[in-house]
């Protein structure tokens, strides 16, 4: 294709980038790598390289109803890189947040250093970015009077170097103004005092932003933050229309980042059915990720990470977010003295002092931080920047030296073990060690048994069990707790998912489990879509041609008919468009329910099998499902001591005033009974036995003991109100 040279549009406003926040007094002298972009018409350059994007394009075919074309386009207009180092403080110095890109991700020249045309600059960016836009937005914001420290120009290339800027990317974060840049432009129904249209797929200009590990972390770690898109003309409103009469013109009304994503569905070969419904799938979760918006600047009284329209829609319309709480910390040069503790005796750490206040406070963002990334489904290229992105977060955590030859599991143990020793705190697990492991009396989180041999897709995958559940004191793996007062005056029928649905049939096992997925919080629908979108599209469309009343049902794959009835389940969960099972061949729902039950934890069904974990079902309402160890490995477990008659639950709430609050979730232990494993400091022991999924509801019965709550004013913590302990 010729190339051509289209100018760049016209100068850049001022009032681009807003003031930039003052960094704290240790912060300001850190030295970074900044980049300044300017546009550059020399002739030497243009003889020898050019500047590439790539473009889709949709049209009619006499091979089908249509069909996409990748085509390059050369731009001879590039830009002139200059490099200066200089500390934190400089004025006028941002930080650029992005993601590289999810599509065909290559090296894109994009210039030369300034002076000199020989040495050519690149940029690895997915195919989504339209280059000339990117470098029109850069240049844009260097003529502001602004210098720009980027990640890709910016970071060393040597790994001993490396390993040490990772842990300084949360202080540049925070200390800089922070700019995120994003392919595309906004849809014209967004504006001020109105919120998208809900139908509109262009409304928020869906983007691999917020899918991805680092830009969410960088948005977190911000101080300030404001968006800005790479294209000026808003985007026209489309959506998925259900009679499909201008399919065409759906199509090219697509954004950026659709388009590549339809191309990339129409090149593996799948139908337009499949590469709509990828697209209806992508708009259904995109979403819950905007809540990192609210979690990164929650407004006045807003603590949860509930995501607030008006904080969202500033958010996209670019306005400058900033967290009120940080900028005054940072004004007092306390960013960095987040954790003034001091060694008391045997490694236990003492917080005294006003700036006490401080350090929970930072402990609790970063323990927030772990439940969003549990929640959602932020993706790595590497697998190490699962654990990177997120651990930096933690004062004084350090990355190993040997990092790049650490497995995933490995590396997080090693996390975990500095956090345990640096603050004497570590995180509790729905999934406690003690379940996988005879071996292991630890009721805390332990990656290496919930990772063992797997290749996690997503954060959900590695944090999904830490749910909403705070940090807590070290006590050699065990946890203090505290009985309610009417223990023993409630119960509440608890039963084996095989027991209980021995003579059901499969609709009513549907509606059933319709109920339970409501009542389970930040899960229900999106989780049983996820599960359905992992079956092949040939799957999917068999599945949905069974399910169909007028359809003549016949025996099918296993695969199609766990996908159809995957697809009933969903329907249930939604409660519109009931679908019944009538005249279906069985199917084996134990196993769907199981891998359900798994995934909303982010766990390996494989592993969950393997140890002996069986479902479990309080069907009466609220209805709640979880997992809980079989009889054999239960006395496995307890050997060889005796079972206590009965099984208790604890939530992990640490509520003072035990009102069990929303989402925390609830652990089956039982009592130890023996003269040598019975008690602890003259106190009963329990060991967990099961656990269920976190529900929005219990039943009033339904908590038994809760965890007692951290003091952190005292010299260590405070174990007073202790009345056993639970491992």
């Amino acid at each position: 294709m010729a190339s051509h040279n289209p100018a760049f549009r016209g100068s850049t406003s001022t009032s681009l980038i807003p003031a930039v926040p003052k960094p704290s007094s240790e912060n300001a002298g850190t030295q970074i790598r900044t980049v300044h972009f300017a546009r550059c018409r020399c002739s030497a350059f243009n003889s020898r390289r050019l500047v590439v994007s790539e473009s889709i394009l949709v049209y009619q075919s006499l091979e089908g109803p249509f069909k996409f074309e990748s085509i390059e386009e050369f731009y001879e207009t590039h830009v002139a890189v200059t490099f200066q180092i200089v500390s934190l403080d400089t004025p006028n110095t941002s930080a650029i947040s992005y993601a590289w890109g999810d599509f065909r991700r290559r090296p894109v020249i994009i210039g030369h250093e300034h002076g000199d045309p020989t040495k050519t600059i690149s940029l690895n960016l997915g195919t989504e970015w339209k280059t000339p836009d990117l470098l029109f937005r850069l240049i844009e914001i260097c003529e502001s009077g602004q210098t720009l420290w980027i990640d890709q120009l910016s970071m060393p290339s040597k790994d001993d170097e490396v390993r040490a800027w990772l842990a300084k990317v949360p202080d540049i974060y925070r200390s800089l103004q922070v700019i995120i840049i994003m392919p595309g432009s906004l849809c014209r129904c967004v504006a001020e005092d109105v919120i998208w249209k809900d139908w509109c797929y262009a409304a928020v200009n869906p983007c691999g932003y917020f899918f991805r590990v680092w830009p969410m972390q960088e948005i977190i770690y911000a101080t300030t933050a404001r968006v800005v898109f790479t294209s000026d003309t808003r985007a026209e409103c489309w959506h998925i229309e259900k009679n499909m009469d201008d399919v065409m013109g759906m199509i090219r009304k697509m954004s950026p980042y659709f388009l590549h994503l339809a191309y990339d569905e129409h090149k593996k070969g799948r139908k337009l059915f499949s590469v709509l419904e990828s697209i209806i799938h992508f708009k259904e979760i995109y979403g819950d990720t905007l809540s990192c918006v609210v979690l990164a600047f929650p407004e006045p009284g807003n603590v949860t990470a509930t995501p607030n329209h008006a904080t969202v829609l500033d958010f996209l319309l670019g306005k400058q977010l900033g967290d009120i709480s940080k900028n005054q910390r940072l004004d007092q040069g306390d960013s960095r003295a987040r954790y003034p503790t001091t060694q008391n005796g045997k490694g236990s750490q003492k917080y005294h002092g006003s700036p006490n206040r401080h350090a929970e406070q930072e402990m609790m963002n970063f323990s927030a931080n772990m439940t969003m990334a549990g929640v959602t489904y932020r993706k790595a290229t590497d697998f190490k920047d699962y654990v990177l992105s997120m651990w930096v977060h933690l004062a004084g955590y350090n990355i190993p030296a040997t990092y790049r030859t650490l497995s995933l599991s490995a590396l997080l143990e090693d996390a975990v073990e500095q956090m345990q020793k640096k603050y004497s705190l570590t995180l509790p697990s729905l999934a406690p060690a003690s379940l996988f492991s005879a071996q292991l009396d630890n009721i805390f989180w332990s990656p290496k048994l919930l990772l063992d041999g797997t290749d996690p897709s997503s954060t959900h995958n590695i944090y999904g069990t830490l749910g909403n559940l705070g940090q807590r004191p070290c006590f050699s793996g065990w946890l203090p707790i505290r009985f309610r007062d009417n223990l023993a005056t409630t119960s509440r029928s608890v039963y084996s998912y095989t027991d209980y649905f021995a003579k059901s049939d499969h609709n009513q096992i549907i509606t059933m489990f319709g109920k339970t997925m409501n009542n389970i919080l930040r899960y229900n629908e999106r989780l049983i879509a996820r599960h359905y979108y992992n079956f092949s599209p040939h799957a999917r469309e068999r599945a949905e041609a069974m399910m169909r009343p007028e359809a003549v049902k016949w025996q099918a794959a296993p695969e199609i008919l766990e996908c159809a009835f995957t697809s009933a389940l969903r329907q249930s969960v939604y409660k519109t468009d009931m679908r019944k099972w009538d005249g279906m061949p069985d199917v084996d729902h134990h196993k769907i329910i199981y891998d359900l039950t798994c995934e909303a934890l982010g766990l390996n069904p494989r592993i969950c099998r393997r140890t002996g974990l069986e479902l479990m079902l309080a069907p009466e309402d609220p209805p709640m499902i979880g997992l809980i160890l079989n009889s054999e490995r239960q006395n496995e477990l307890f050997r060889p001591y005796k079972v206590g008659r009965g099984v208790i639950t604890v939530t992990l709430d640490d509520s003072p005033n035990n009102e069990r609050r929303m989402g925390w979730g609830l652990l089956n232990v039982a009592r130890w009974e023996g003269q040598t494993g019975g008690a602890r400091d003259g106190l009963p022991c329990y060991r967990a036995v099961g656990f269920w999924l976190p529900a929005e509801k219990v039943a009033p019965g339904d908590v038994d003991a809760w965890v007692l709550a951290i003091d952190r004013e005292k010299p260590k913590f405070s174990t007073r109100g202790v009345q056993a302990w639970c491992r």
